[in-house]
């Protein structure tokens, strides 16, 4: 009787099972796609692995319009995902948008744009843009192949114009290792505060209505890097294995990351790392990596940074160079992959809430004293509306402690521009540490040109401090204070620093070298608070700028 039985129980079981794979025949089982980072073995590197549909599944990427005069801000964000180039030519995509509120729903045809990079698979980036949502809208997002549903997570909007809003800030991160790892798992975490709290409990019931628990990540509104995205030459191998795999693990623990860039828009600086440049002397090849400068191929950042006719002495001057003296065909697929991206992206300004950022890049490459680019920073920087915090983000710090990166002090051209067009703070990477300075001015001893910097890039000058200034009872700053906030995942590189402060420089207020972080900024009308935490979630700093 047992053995009747246990027959019977096996039969359904195996007839289930048979039911539901006829049942989904419109689904054939996709293989499985493995890249590894490939020849550098310094890093210790999670493994890009990906099946079904996608082959990068899909993240938030802020669109064309950076700021809200443009289009009237309607376009805030884009949803981008990667699918083989041959599946795409089979496969029929769409994106649903419903929003939260009235359960209105829209569909959206991505644009699709092919992308051939040597070493990986040829793909195409599909571009859904989400336009015309409500400043603010909680809304629910799928991806649809042949009508059916094959991924789907919660968003929000662009706020309008003048509202309040959190940023997560930090750079220096993409090496693949267990610090990364553990940061990216903390960054996951909700973490609600007194005057965003309304934003979420108003959602929440929303959220019910399309069945998604949503929760934004440090309850930030938009991720925004400060270059050094992956190491160790900016390759797209090195993307799929140590930042997709990292910031899209859809299984958050503390030793794998989390999935951050799926429900809140991401923008970056370019470090070094990323325009394949180990220091500013030395450019890799695309002879020895032909998947070199994937920034370009993969972000889509606002284009309303100076054209090319700005970029003053051809290659090499003012914006990226590449270098190729045998692998013309890979370097060539990277610039047909970028399209206009290349090299425009690399400045950039984006709008959000009662905030002005403006991206520039800051690698040796650019010359900071040239007319046409001050004059493009200093135009937009006066351009802002009133009420709109001002603050810039690059790569290497124009002020640092940090032994190893304080020849590489080019940006401190541009701090008479930022001290008269009122900029609050300038948030960089580079010094994979976390650092505060005092508000501070500053005069290159050799004026505004070439010769001013030094060999070895230094720039010597006068520099007057605020020492008066706390964050805490003096909340009004005298000067721009500068932040490092490098401390993202990548190897800690000013542990000596943190333990002696007698070695700090005059203008370092704060230092914490011993411990990854990132930054939380809070943007509310009157106040500007910004908070460092440790991958535990200890807070290690916190001061606020009032007005």
């Amino acid at each position: 009787m047992y053995i009747t039985i246990a027959i019977i129980a096996l039969v359904a079981v195996v007839g289930f099972f048979a039911y539901r794979a006829l049942s989904r025949k419109d689904l054939p089982v996709e293989p499985t796609h493995v890249i590894q980072s490939g020849k550098d073995r310094s890093w210790t590197s999670p493994v890009f692995s990906t099946s079904g549909a996608f082959f990068i599944k899909p993240w938030l990427q802020p669109g064309l319009n950076g700021t809200y005069g443009a289009n009237n801000g309607l376009e805030s964000l884009q949803i981008l995902f990667h699918v083989l180039s041959d599946k795409s030519e089979r496969k029929e995509f769409m994106v649903e948008i419903e929003l939260a509120s009235t359960g209105e729903k829209t569909r959206i045809t991505p644009d699709a744009r092919l992308i051939t990079v040597h070493g990986v698979p040829e793909q195409v980036q599909f571009s859904a843009k989400v336009e015309n949502l409500p400043a603010g809208a909680l809304f629910k997002y799928r991806v649809l192949m042949g009508g059916r549903e094959i991924y789907s997570a919660c968003a929000t909007a662009r706020k309008a114009m003048g509202s309040p809003f959190r940023a997560i800030i930090f750079g220096d991160m993409g090496n693949g290792s267990p610090g990364q790892r553990k940061l990216a798992y903390q960054l996951g975490l909700p973490r609600p505060a007194a005057h965003i709290a309304a934003d979420i409990s108003a959602s929440a019931a929303a959220v019910d209505t399309v069945a998604m628990t949503y929760v934004k990540p440090q309850g930030a509104d938009i991720i925004i890097s400060a270059g050094d995205v992956v190491y160790q030459h900016g390759r797209y191998a090195e993307y799929l294995s140590k930042f997709f795999a990292v910031y899209q693990n859809e299984n958050p623990a503390a030793d794998r990351g989390s999935n951050i860039l799926a429900s809140t828009v991401s923008l970056s600086c370019v470090g070094n790392h990323d325009m394949a440049k180990l220091d500013p002397e030395t450019l890799v090849s695309f002879d020895d990596y032909p998947d070199l400068m994937a920034f370009f191929a993969l972000w889509s950042l606002p284009l309303n940074g100076p054209n090319n006719s700005q970029a003053s002495g051809g290659s090499g001057r003012n914006h990226p160079p590449l270098a190729a003296e045998n692998n013309h065909s890979a370097l060539r697929d990277l610039v047909s992959s970028a399209g206009e991206r290349y090299p425009r992206m690399a400045n950039f300004v984006y709008e959000y809430g009662n905030a002005h950022f403006l991206f520039l890049d800051a690698n040796a490459y650019m010359d900071w004293t040239d007319e046409a680019m001050r004059r493009w920073v200093e135009d937009d920087l006066k351009s802002v509306a009133p009420g709109m915090w001002k603050i810039v983000v690059l790569h290497q710090p124009p002020f640092t402690s940090n032994i190893g990166h304080q020849r590489e002090q080019g940006m401190r051209f541009l701090s008479d521009i930022f001290e008269r067009n009122g900029v609050s703070v300038v948030f960089a990477g580079h010094a994979h540490v976390y650092e505060r300075s005092f508000p501070l001015k500053f005069v290159p001893a050799g004026g505004l040109k070439p010769s001013a910097q030094l060999e070895g890039g230094y720039i010597p000058g006068q520099i007057t401090l605020d020492r008066k200034y706390d964050g805490v009872t003096n909340t009004r700053p005298d000067g721009v204070i500068y932040i490092v906030t490098g401390g993202g995942g990548a190897k800690l590189d000013s542990k000596l620093l943190h333990a002696n402060p007698a070695l700090w420089q005059t203008f370092t207020d704060r230092l914490v070298g011993d411990r990854h972080s990132f930054s939380l900024a809070d943007f509310s009308p009157e106040k500007m608070e910004v908070v460092q935490y440790d991958a535990d979630g200890i807070e290690l700093d916190r001061f606020a700028i009032t007005r």
